[in-house]
């Protein structure tokens, strides 16, 4: 009776592990992630369709970083800024205080290489 019950608890365990995996890896994001996401896919559009001058010197002045830690991978880009910490867009990754850290890892700027 007792290798039953131990087979049951074995096999729900193994089922919710098997949904977790399966939740994680299907794009489902944080908010964090989200916030991200919409602040690095905001480009200023003139009524014609073509990106403003602004938007364009902003490219060409600011150089994106990129977080190492390991499964991390978020991109820094200064023309978005880091709206989850009240980073401004425009602010150089060499600007940012020394207290800021990842927004997706929470580790520190020695762990960001330039791109």
């Amino acid at each position: 009776m007792k290798v039953k019950n131990s087979t049951k608890i074995i096999l729900a365990t193994a089922s919710l592990l098997a949904i977790f995996l399966f939740i994680s890896g299907c794009g489902f994001e944080t908010n964090t992630q989200r916030e991200i996401a919409s602040a690095e896919n905001q480009t200023t559009v003139s009524i014609t369709g073509q990106v403003s001058e602004q938007q364009q010197d902003t490219d060409q002045n600011y150089e994106k970083w990129k977080c190492i830690e390991n499964g991390c991978n978020y991109i820094y880009d200064p023309a978005a800024g880091d709206p989850t910490q009240g980073i401004e867009p425009g602010t150089k990754f060499e600007d940012l205080p020394l207290s800021w850290r990842c927004p997706v890892c929470n580790k520190g700027k020695d762990h960001f290489v330039k791109l």
